[in-house]
């Protein structure tokens, strides 16, 4: 935790994603003015928890080794879930251009001939589902075929 600033991590699994949504509601509603940082792009409901599979998770990119984790005293993590709020007004979200999207991916991108389909949590609380084509441009297209979600 700093000054402004609370940051949460946890291993990935369905119990500890339901304790950071706990934590979530709970500091949203006592503190007014506490407002999300990331990853949620929002501080409304999370929309994950309408789904099968309400499991927040992010991909580990460089596992503990074995010997680390065996100090460590903790399982090598694959994936993490994560929440850092903060005690000031939401940050603004930077002016998205109709190539761009707001949100935050939510799984990896489904690329396939021609296309790509992303999954993404947007600001207004909901999953939207948003296909890329080759027709919307060069560049556009290969910066959704390179997108990684989290």
């Amino acid at each position: 935790m700093t000054a402004d600033n609370l940051v949460l991590i946890e291993n990935s699994t369905p119990k500890s994603t339901s304790l950071l949504l706990k934590a979530r509601t709970h500091l949203l509603e006592t503190h007014k003015t506490c407002s999300i940082i990331a990853p949620c792009t929002h501080s409304k409901t999370c929309p994950l928890l309408k789904t099968k599979s309400p499991h927040c998770l992010f991909p580990n990119p460089e596992p503990y080794t074995p010997k680390t984790a065996k100090l460590l005293h903790i399982q090598n993590i694959h994936s993490f879930t994560y929440l850092i709020l903060s005690r000031n007004p939401p940050p603004q979200i930077p002016h998205t251009t109709p190539q761009t999207i707001p949100g935050r991916l939510i799984k990896t991108p489904l690329k396939r001939d021609g296309h790509v389909i992303m999954d993404a949590c947007m600001p207004s609380g909901e999953i939207e589902r948003h296909v890329v084509a080759k027709r919307h441009g060069k560049d556009v297209y290969r910066d959704a075929r390179k997108s990684v979600w989290g």
